[in-house]
């Protein structure tokens, strides 16, 4: 979760992963990573990332962070497809679920994939989200078995031999969640 305020922080994940920026970075350092990656014909939209993201104080109307948003990842794109998964989505701000729509739209000539990752509470504040259409599909995940509960956390344990006081206690507390 990325909490109030911080409206494009799944963005920023994306452009600091992407471009190689530390959190420790410099503004202008991370700014210029942006520009090699996207090269100098993605200034414009280096320079709108970067203030969308908080690595430049340059405020750009929402049309444009919108407009970067898409060039950036079809710059990205380089033939392949492409993946972006962006986590938690229940607790974006309405902008950034506007940006997301307005990826899925406007995408349609690069061949990515937008999976997003919520829960079950998004349909309830924004039941716009519970449709599907040509371009978005729902999948829900149903809970885990308790079989299957107790092999992700033997797994992550890294032993098969839980004692099964242990197991139960866990697979109780996962309540079915990985």
């Amino acid at each position: 979760s990325y909490g109030e305020g911080l409206t494009f922080w799944p963005l920023a994940e994306i452009a600091r992963t992407v471009a190689g920026i530390g959190n420790d970075d410099p503004a202008a350092e991370a700014q210029e990573k942006l520009v090699a990656l996207l090269g100098q014909g993605g200034r414009d939209v280096a320079d709108r990332i970067a203030g969308a993201i908080g690595l430049s104080p340059a405020n750009y109307p929402l049309e444009e962070t919108f407009w970067a948003a898409r060039r950036f990842l079809e710059l990205l794109h380089d033939g392949r497809p492409m993946i972006v998964l962006i986590d938690d989505i229940h607790w974006a701000e309405q902008t950034f679920l506007d940006l997301i729509t307005f990826l899925a739209a406007s995408l349609a000539g690069v061949p990515v994939v937008l999976a997003c990752s919520a829960r079950p509470d998004l349909f309830e504040t924004h039941p716009g989200w519970n449709e599907e259409s040509e371009r978005h599909r729902i999948l829900v995940l149903q809970p885990l078995s308790e079989d299957e509960s107790a092999e992700v956390a033997s797994n992550l344990l890294g032993t098969t031999e839980l004692d099964a006081a242990v197991r139960t206690k866990i697979v109780e507390a996962s309540e079915g969640n990985p």
